[in-house]
């Protein structure tokens, strides 16, 4: 019996240590092809920029998706990061990379803690298998915490359900990420006064105390704020909401009516993406993305997965711990719909995909519970089966793809640059999709020590940079004696436009081309490339 459980433990170490391998190999391998930057870790490297350069702290700091301001506290945590690395995108990103194998630890463990040691091998195994959730995890900007602390939360509510109330503060923490990282975190909060409703925990412990000490401080920068600029903080968010609401649920459900499976494809990619070689398109701001391979397989069994797990919640009669552990699952679902549905109503737009790590924790751990239950049946093949096609369809993937844009291609091409411009003032535009005309290119040239006069943050990222003083240099003089436009190797409109006689040079490197245009005479219009933007825009759709 002692070398039947001697046995046991070395299995489970080793399925542990397997699930830690898989995990790192996704988020890890072929790093320098597989690295994103864009317009939202362009204003995170800004405002760090100020912190660790400029040494001037913030209370709050923008949120774009609001058009208001938000706590810091994710970007005081960051601090340290962008301090060790010298700012460096490449390096900054490889902690996110990080970050995603400790979710995957997480969920290990809270798998194991709602069923046993299978759930968390197969929560382990998907989630850290998970291509498309690698990819997210190798960014670095406020969404990257999301999976953890929504595992955390999800851990913290479970334990809270079996009486161990001292995890109020636990769950506290991922709650305060809501006002103190980005929006989409109030999914949490809506979970947690969900589950204190429907699974009636008690309102009043002294237990609570440390967490209300927590959410106290974690929401002072905010008040202090407020009273220091009366109406900044929360009335552009009231705002916001009372502008957006005319529209409504008849622009929701003419966006359903558009993609009726869009929440479903979205869930089923973190079972399947297909390979690529512009595999950062995920990361768009589409209201489409590439159907799942085999599809409509994963769509078949992502509805599965979570059908099954809500039958056995309904015909499951004892097993009271475990089903107040689906439960809290369930309640985490359909708090996600329910944020959906705001965000909808709100912004008249479906849900992106990157705003989909916050619930993929949940929609794992119900796919691991089916997969653990199913294993207890006749069917057991299934779940073998699955594991091992989900495990060889996500490395191919890996192995197969790369990024169309990747942060060393950039890197390497500003490098190249910066020799035409010299010691002149110079702009810098993007021409093209959106992953080029909010590349980021900005921040690589500050990271040179070369200061842009103008470029696309004076559009629509403005009111950011100026609200919150992160322009280097002032933004209302004029266009640099040398202008930069970076656009796609495939599309090359300025020989055929008054911008012909004005190319100074060209650099290129992958799939990037960066032409430079002499503006000593100042001629330089940018109505001109508005123009063949909106030429581009119209083609592309």
């Amino acid at each position: 019996m002692k070398m039947q459980s001697l046995g046991n433990k070395y299995i489970t170490i080793f399925l542990f240590v397997l699930v830690v391998i898989l995990s790192s190999l996704m988020r890890f391998y072929n790093f320098n092809n597989l690295q994103y930057f864009s317009g939202d870790e362009e204003i995170l490297h800004a405002i760090l920029r100020r912190m660790v350069v400029e040494g001037k702290p913030a209370l709050v700091i923008p949120n774009a998706q609001i058009g208001g301001s938000i706590g810091s506290l994710f970007h005081v945590l960051s601090v340290p990061i962008f301090y060790l690395t010298n700012s460096n995108p490449s390096l900054v990103q490889l902690f996110g990379s990080a970050l995603g194998i400790v979710t995957t630890v997480a969920i290990y463990f809270v798998g194991r803690m709602i069923l046993g040691h299978l759930m968390g091998f197969f929560a382990g195994i998907l989630y850290g298998g998970s291509f498309l959730i690698s990819l997210f995890d190798r960014r670095f900007w406020p969404l990257t915490p999301d999976p953890l602390l929504s595992i955390l939360a999800i851990a913290a509510l479970i334990q809270l359900t079996r009486k161990k109330y001292k995890y109020a503060l636990m769950l506290a923490i991922p709650a305060s990420f809501a006002w103190q990282a980005d929006p989409t975190n109030a999914v949490i909060l809506v979970a947690i006064f969900l589950s204190f409703i429907f699974l009636r925990l008690p309102i009043l412990r002294r237990e609570y105390i440390p967490a209300l000490i927590y959410l106290t401080f974690a929401i002072l920068p905010l008040l202090i704020f407020e009273l220091r600029h009366p109406g900044t903080i929360f009335r552009p968010l009231i705002l916001h909401l009372l502008s957006r609401s005319e529209s409504s649920l008849s622009n929701v459900m003419n966006l359903l009516s558009i993609h009726p499976l869009a929440i479903v494809e979205n869930t089923s990619r973190s079972i399947a993406i297909a390979a690529s070689n512009s595999i950062d398109q995920y990361f768009c701001y589409c209201k489409f993305y590439p159907n799942p391979p085999f599809s409509p397989l994963p769509q078949v069994l992502t509805t599965a997965f979570i059908l099954y797990a809500l039958f056995w919640l309904i015909r499951a009669n004892d097993q009271r711990q475990l089903r107040d552990s689906i439960k809290v699952l369930f309640i985490f679902l359909f708090a996600f719909l329910l944020g959906i549905i705001l965000y909808s109503v709100t912004s008249g737009y479906l849900v992106y995909q990157h705003y989909f790590v916050t619930i993929f924790p949940t929609f794992i751990l119900l796919a691991a519970f089916t997969l653990d239950r199913v294993l207890r049946t006749r069917a057991a093949i299934f779940s073998w089966v699955f594991l091992l096609g989900f495990i060889f369809v996500n490395l191919f993937s890996l192995f197969n793809s790369t990024f169309k844009y990747p942060v060393s291609q950039k890197m390497e091409l500003i490098y190249r640059i910066i020799p035409y411009i010299e010691n002149s003032s110079f702009s810098v535009y993007g021409y093209g999709g959106k992953r080029m005309t909010d590349g980021g290119w900005t921040t690589f040239f500050i990271r040179k020590d070369h200061h842009p006069s103008r470029s696309h943050l004076n559009g629509g990222w403005d009111w950011i940079y100026r609200t919150h003083s992160l322009y280097t240099t002032n933004p209302d003089q004029g266009e640099g004696k040398r202008i930069v436009i970076f656009h796609d190797t495939s599309e090359d409109p300025f020989s055929s436009t008054k911008f012909k006689d004005q190319i100074y040079g060209r650099e290129r490197i992958g799939n990037i081309q960066a032409t430079i245009l002499n503006n000593t005479s100042l001629t330089f219009e940018q109505e001109i490339l508005d123009e063949l933007q909106k030429e581009y825009a119209n083609n592309e759709f």
